[in-house]
């Protein structure tokens, strides 16, 4: 509320001096504000304190305006200052000034009267300096019976100059006017331009693939790899693995650097295929980081959903013996790559170590229902085997 708009009416309010539309928006705030409510009582105990008090009020003495001119006129008057500008300023100002008249009176007056004459000094100087141009004209023609006449008059028949004709030399006609002067000047620019025709490589075929790009990694940088099978796409598709970030993990995790350890593990996975990752598993298990690798490919796996993720995540659930963390990473790769069959018998391997009987059969089924013969073999295999350790055999 703006109650310093209010509190100034609280004196003639108390007093009664408001008319009906005032004294009605004070009202009206009063009944809002409780500090207002607490002004206003200590103002009107104030008012009531002056009226019952027995002073009389002070009058003043009849010779006090008097008094008061007296000491207004004896009072000397204030100096007239001046407003003072600094010497070196107006100066400045000054000359500043006759530049701008003098710079105008040039730019409308003797400017355009120049321009000309310049114009005509500069084609005065291109034509004393005309450069000498060289023309090629055609061989001698001999055909008229003037051959002899001519080795006779040039000397010897062997000489340079009966062999060969000197050629003529043509004096280029200078130009007449500052247009020609400026064509002039156009052709010897683009005598010495550099050369613009150098070949250009074709440009891609409309729907071909773009070259690809690899950068090498940095350390502690983990990307999203491509997506994988589940374990059977040979080596040629992968990068190159790196062998430097497993012996980095273990060295990180000796000084204490858990976070960048588990991502070192993390990326030697990524940039391995996976025939190697139980060589890499033993080392991360030998450095004690399995919980904080898993727990770093279970944030990109929960990020992205990358399929390389969740099988690095599978392994190294599996090698913790966690049946029911294994189930449910295969369920969520089995629902964001339902057709890789592989992924449907790692599902069903893990339901089957979980203790879900019935979930792991329904697994292995749609495992052997794919083309894949090695991943049909293996699920029917375990369906045999699940259908004879079952009590009814």
């Amino acid at each position: 509320m703006l109650c310093f708009r209010y509190r100034k009416l609280l004196v003639p309010y108390a007093e009664g001096a408001l008319d009906g539309a005032a004294r009605s928006r004070v009202e009206m705030h009063l009944s809002r504000c409780a500090s207002c409510r607490a002004e206003l009582e200590c103002v009107k105990s104030v008012s009531d304190a002056l009226r019952s008090s027995d002073v009389p009020a002070a009058e003043p003495s009849s010779d006090l305006w008097a008094r008061v001119r007296e000491r207004i006129v004896a009072q000397p008057a204030p100096p007239h200052r001046r407003f003072a500008v600094p010497q070196t300023a107006f100066t400045f100002a000054c000359v500043l000034l006759i530049g701008l008249v003098g710079w105008s009176f040039y730019a409308r007056i003797l400017a355009p009267e120049e321009i000309p004459r310049a114009a005509s000094r500069s084609a005065e100087v291109l034509k004393n300096a005309a450069p000498v141009a060289k023309t090629k004209t055609a061989p001698p023609d001999y055909s008229d019976g003037t051959a002899s006449e001519r080795l006779s008059s040039s000397g010897k028949p062997g000489s340079p100059a009966a062999s060969k004709p000197s050629e003529p030399q043509v004096v280029a006609k200078a130009p007449e006017s500052p247009a020609a002067f400026s064509e002039v000047a156009d052709a010897e620019v683009l005598k010495a331009a550099p050369r613009t025709d150098y070949p250009i490589a074709p440009a891609p075929a409309v729907g071909a693939a773009a070259p690809e790009r690899k950068a090498a990694p940095y350390e502690g940088y983990a990307p999203q790899q491509p997506a994988l099978s589940s374990g059977v796409e040979p080596a040629k598709e992968r990068s190159k693995p790196d062998a430097d970030y497993a012996p980095l993990g273990g060295k990180q995790m000796n000084e204490g650097q858990r976070g960048r350890a588990a991502r070192s593990y993390y990326q030697a996975y990524l940039n391995s295929n996976p025939e190697e990752w139980p060589a890499i598993t033993e080392s991360v298990e030998k450095a004690g980081a399995l919980k904080i690798t898993a727990e770093q490919a279970e944030a990109d796996f929960n990020a992205h959903g990358g399929k390389m993720a969740g099988l690095v995540l599978y392994t190294l659930q599996s090698r913790q013996n966690d049946a029911s963390a294994m189930a449910a990473t295969a369920r969520r790769l089995v629902s964001l790559h339902p057709e890789d069959p592989g992924l449907w018998l790692k599902l069903g391997e893990a339901c089957e170590a979980a203790g879900d009987r019935s979930a792991a059969v329904d697994a292995y089924r749609k495992a052997a229902s794919f083309s894949d013969k090695d991943i049909s073999a293996r699920a029917n295999a375990n369906l045999q085997r699940l259908k004879a350790a079952s009590p009814g055999g």
